[in-house]
């Protein structure tokens, strides 16, 4: 709201500093708080839900800033600056349900009937093992150093190079092809609406089916034919038409890995470090697609298409790895298993078959 109210650049900047260290927590928070509800087939869908919110708020916000653009000149103030107040002062209002409604964790949960909860902790524990508790004594070097993190966060990256690139970009890049900047706002909204839809239909059929990798690459691959239309400056239609497919390939993607980490580590002290992680570095790639789209090169962009194409690119053979150092680990399980003598047991917090 108060960047609506600023007077200038360096309040601006300011403004948007303090932003980003209050929102930092969302994210990975909301992250571990669904984690810790859901069975691994039904994460990927409950995060696709969760993105598919902060999607509509992207979508809803450029119809909204077409309307608001029309107080421009109203009691003094721009249009931009009414647009940030308006946006700004609706948050604040939901805000103060989110304090009433948020819950805990499970165990702790007072909205939760305790015949309810007991319900939900054993459905907890029979899918994620007999010891569904947090593992205090893991050291926390080896959480942060653990390779699926580091991998998922890579994958995630990839990926949110193009979510950051439609945020940012999609009215700039709409206005490229001829239409004002009012009306390059509300034709974003197909574009948003197509990537919710695909990831919704997406994320339920993969909890359907219990798997995610034959969603992932079809998808990684999907994005990659949009960039390559952008790269090759084709006609306007058809960079249009990239937008959408270059939309339903990454919000598939995004939820499907965030699903994949939080199902394949146990314990909250690994899940909320892989969340933290994933989101924390994952969305860096904003960083990336804000700078690589250079005004003067308006409107071929090859330094940002080229880095678009070629940072989705590189997601295929990462997924690829990691499926098979996931089925990998399953092996390893099994000849384990394979090897227990009578009355011996595995430890199902550390050797766990790994879903992919």
């Amino acid at each position: 709201m108060c960047q609506g109210l600023t007077a200038s650049y360096g309040g601006l900047l300011g403004l948007r500093f303090l932003m980003g260290i209050v929102e930092t927590g969302l994210p990975a928070g909301a992250g571990l708080l669904i984690a810790s509800y859901y069975r691994k087939k039904e994460l990927s869908l409950r995060f696709a839900l969760f993105f598919a919110f902060g999607q509509s708020g992207a979508c809803f916000s450029g119809l909204l800033a077409y309307a608001i653009q029309g107080l421009d000149g109203r009691a003094g103030v721009a249009g931009w600056r009414w647009i940030f107040i308006i946006e700004g002062l609706l948050t604040i209002f939901f805000s103060i349900f989110v304090f009433i409604f948020t819950p805990h964790f499970p165990a702790r949960d007072k909205w939760i009937k305790e015949e309810d909860r007991v319900r939900l902790l054993a459905r907890l524990e029979a899918d994620k093992g007999k010891e569904y508790k947090d593992l205090d004594q893991a050291p926390w070097i080896k959480v942060l150093l653990d390779w699926r993190i580091w991998l998922l966060t890579f994958l995630f990256f990839c990926a949110d190079m193009s979510a950051g690139s439609l945020s940012s970009f999609n009215p700039t890049i709409l206005s490229q092809l001829g239409w004002t900047a009012r009306r390059a706002q509300v034709m974003t909204i197909p574009v948003w609406v197509a990537g919710i839809v695909g990831a919704l239909a997406t994320t339920l059929l993969s909890g359907r089916l219990n798997t995610r990798w034959p969603f992932i690459l079809p998808a990684i691959l999907l994005s990659t034919i949009g960039w390559a239309l952008h790269v090759a400056y084709v006609a306007p239609g058809a960079r249009y038409f990239a937008q959408f497919i270059i939309s339903i390939g990454t919000f598939v993607q995004m939820p499907l890995y965030i699903g994949l980490l939080a199902a394949n580590l146990r314990g909250r002290r690994y899940q909320s470090a892989g969340m933290a992680i994933l989101f924390g570095l994952g969305n860096c790639a904003n960083f990336v697609a804000s700078n690589v789209f250079i005004t003067r090169q308006a409107p071929h962009y090859p330094v940002g298409f080229g880095t678009g194409l070629g940072i989705t690119l590189a997601a295929f053979p990462a997924m690829l790895l990691c499926m098979w150092l996931f089925m990998r680990n399953n092996k390893k399980v099994d000849q384990a298993r394979a090897a227990l003598q009578p009355g011996q047991e595995l430890d199902d917090q550390v050797y766990y078959h790994y879903v992919y």
